[in-house]
């Protein structure tokens, strides 16, 4: 496993010293500046602030793997990413990842039927489950 930040630099940077994955397994931070403003946590505000609106982390995440040279995720490989939590993040998650040619191939809900995380594919060919 390899952790980072967005802090830390590129997120690819991070992901090329161990090599192409089958699977990459993400929980990026996803709140807005707005949302965060005044709040103290133990780990500060850039393990919860994605950007202004606070999704703008997820094209971010699709253009470092789409980038990178040699690939970080292996053909067929798939990228999943925790959302902010319900059908309006899914669909706009959903759209800014296929602005960087990641399809969406499945949303998972939890018991309450909330959208919670994403599994992406890059360069597949049809969306469904797996």
């Amino acid at each position: 496993m390899v952790v980072f930040s967005v802090g830390q630099g590129e997120i690819a940077h991070q992901l090329r010293r161990v090599g192409f994955r089958e699977q990459i397994l993400c929980n990026p931070p996803f709140l807005s500046a707005a949302s965060c403003k005044g709040r103290t946590t133990d780990e500060g505000t850039s393990a919860l602030v994605g950007g202004e609106t606070g999704l703008e982390i997820y094209p971010a995440i699709c253009q470092s793997i789409r980038r990178s040279k040699p690939p970080l995720l292996a053909d067929g490989g798939i990228l999943i990413v925790q959302l902010p939590g319900g059908a309006r993040a899914a669909r706009q998650v959903s759209q800014l990842c296929q602005q960087e040619g990641f399809l969406v191939k499945e949303t998972r809900s939890d018991d309450r039927g909330i959208a919670r995380c994403m599994l992406l594919c890059m360069d597949c060919q049809t969306s469904g489950k797996f």
